[in-house]
């Protein structure tokens, strides 16, 4: 056993609620997130775990999922589903309702982050070191590029609360009801200025009779 943080794991395989007005408890993210028996790229070199050997706390929630690994990275949501499958450790996430979790949801959905990546504490390994038979569940983190390329998320369901509000310019200018009528109405005649007439001349005076 070792004290080592050994960091792996796969790609998100559903998630819900991406859209940020989705109910919380459809705000999940399903993935597989540890393929059993197959060669990872791990902090630790390249390792595979064997089937049943991760041990997980009892109350699920105590295991965090990480928007990228720590230190860097922000807790966003909590483990709540957990399936032993064939193919490996199928884990489901309940997420929070904050906008680091609206993030992750989103560049999980968009493919950005869609990788999952374990963090696994007190390991134990084979003799030649190439086998973890034994390590706990510490935490979970959404990755780019995460050490098993079959390690994804699988889908995105949303469930909206609310309509959405049709998205206004953000400014707009309403003319002067003045301005609109004195445009719209219909052009004055032109005013013809004629120049002036000038006053008619006296008759001229009569010569008084003798």
């Amino acid at each position: 056993m070792t004290d080592e943080v050994i960091r792996f794991g796969g790609y998100v395989t559903e998630l819900a609620g991406a859209d940020p007005t989705a109910e919380p408890a459809r705000r999940t993210i399903t993935g597989l997130a540890l393929p059993w028996d197959a060669i990872g790229r791990t902090s630790a070199g390249a390792v595979t775990v064997a089937r049943g050997a991760v041990q997980l706390p009892t109350d699920l929630s105590r295991v965090k999922l990480l928007h990228d690994h720590r230190p860097a990275g922000k807790p966003v949501g909590y483990l709540s589903t957990v399936t032993d499958s064939d193919a490996g450790l199928v884990l489901g996430f309940q997420l929070g309702t904050g906008p680091d979790a609206d993030a992750a949801l989103a560049a999980a959905a968009e493919h950005i982050t869609d990788g999952l990546s374990v963090e696994l504490v007190a390991v134990q390994r084979s003799g030649d070191g190439r086998t973890i038979t034994a390590a706990t569940l510490e935490a979970v983190a959404l990755v780019a590029v995460p050490a098993f390329s079959d390690a994804r998320v699988s889908a995105v369901h949303a469930q909206a609360t609310t309509a959405k509000e049709t998205a206004m310019p953000e400014s707009v200018t309403v003319p002067n009801p003045a301005e609109v009528a004195a445009a719209t109405a219909a052009p004055a005649a032109p005013v013809v200025q004629l120049p002036a007439q000038p006053a008619p001349a006296a008759p001229p005076a009569q010569p008084a009779p003798a």
